[in-house]
């Protein structure tokens, strides 16, 4: 690990997991869009389904990690955490892609749909206006998500909300919990879960519509408000700077245990015993991954740093692509072969990962160079 200050703390080699969660949820959302878009999808296999919903919720873990050991480090250089600082950082990182995505979403692709094939025939959701589109604006898509059917390529955008309502109150928390900040991270990994089954078992019992209405929306909320991913996150991160090289670090990073975590995974993905909506499980083995790479003097995955830079774009802008891509393939490509399936796979990514570039240097980069006036 590099640090130098607290906004030039680096990990080598979480850019590049940054890259892989957001291919997985690309490869996954082909088959999704593909499936609401009526064309040949292998969607209802539980592992593609499945794995874009675990790369989400193992962004979370990343992201977690990566702010609380961010404010924590910065809090035991300064004393302090300059809040105002952390909020015009985290504002000018998330919010000029959000909205763009959010404008296209909302206004452009409704306004040209019946002139882009393959949406022509699909019968895209009402956007709701304007209660759906306030929300939005208010990083509540998850709660918009609760209430009305997704906005036509802008799902994406509940996670960011997720972590924008998380932020609210962290750097708060770390500011002035001191020496029971590891308590509240572990009441946010138990009581969140809690809730969500509490949820899931008053939904198996319901029986007038307007019950049903009402533990739909609790349930979907809960479902999207992953906190307890987030917490997981930062406790591997408070380990990590109140222990360092301690016993406990070592144990938690040992091959054994690193290899473990990872069949744990595996696991996960094999048998699914536990409910979908559970992500805890996988989260605590991803976030022991996360660091045993933060801790390892050499690192283990490729240093490719641009790779974890495009991951933001490519992960908001991906569904946009996948539609246009699907547009411009000639109608002699057979989906429902390997070959015409490869072909729009290669497309998407080839794509994809153009249109990141594309926007991370001409747009996003801009931002980030005002980023920083506010380091500490």
């Amino acid at each position: 690990m590099e640090e130098k200050n607290s906004s030039s703390i680096h990990f080598p080699g979480f850019g590049f997991i940054r890259f892989v969660l957001a291919a997985v949820v690309v490869a996954s959302h082909v088959e999704l869009l593909c499936s609401r878009l009526r064309l040949p999808s292998f969607y209802d296999t539980p592992v593609i389904a499945e794995s874009g919903r675990v790369a989400v919720s193992f962004f979370f873990v990343l992201s977690g990690f990566l702010i609380t050991y961010l404010l924590l480090h910065e809090r035991a250089q300064t004393n302090t955490i300059h809040i105002r600082k952390f909020y015009m950082r985290r504002i000018l990182r998330i919010w000029p892609m959000y909205f763009l995505v959010l404008l296209l979403a909302f206004f452009v692709v409704p306004a040209i749909a019946p002139d882009v094939s393959p949406l022509k025939e699909a019968e895209l959701p009402a956007v709701h206006l304007p209660g759906n589109l306030l929300l939005y604006i208010a990083f509540l898509p998850q709660l918009a998500l609760s209430l009305w059917p997704p906005v036509f390529l802008a799902e994406p955008l509940w996670s960011i909300g997720v972590e924008e309502n998380f932020y609210l109150l962290w750097p708060w928390l770390g500011k002035y919990i001191r020496r029971g900040f590891w308590i509240v991270l572990l009441v946010i990994i138990i009581v969140v879960p809690a809730l969500r089954w509490q949820a899931t078992e008053a939904f198996q019992h319901v029986k007038t519509p307007e019950e049903y209405q009402h533990q739909v929306v609790w349930f979907s909320f809960l479902y999207y408000m992953r906190f307890e991913c987030m917490a997981i996150g930062g406790l591997m991160a408070w380990l990590l700077l109140q222990y360092k090289t301690g016993m406990i670090i070592k144990v938690l990073t040992h091959p054994v245990t690193q290899l473990l975590a990872l069949c744990g995974i595996i696991g996960w993905f094999a048998w699914f015993t536990a409910p979908v909506y559970h992500y805890f499980i996988p989260s605590f083995f991803f976030a022991l991954l996360l660091l045993g790479i933060a801790v390892r003097k050499k690192p283990l995955l490729p240093k490719t740093d641009f790779l974890g830079d495009y991951s933001y774009s490519m992960y908001l802008i991906h569904e946009f692509v996948i539609v246009g891509v699907l547009w411009l393939l000639p109608h002699s490509i057979q989906l429902q072969t390997v070959g015409g399936k490869a072909l729009l796979y290669l497309l998407v990514f080839v794509f994809t990962m153009a249109a990141s570039g594309v926007l991370y240097r001409f747009y996003e980069k801009y931002f980030l160079g005002l980023k920083e006036r506010w380091k500490v």
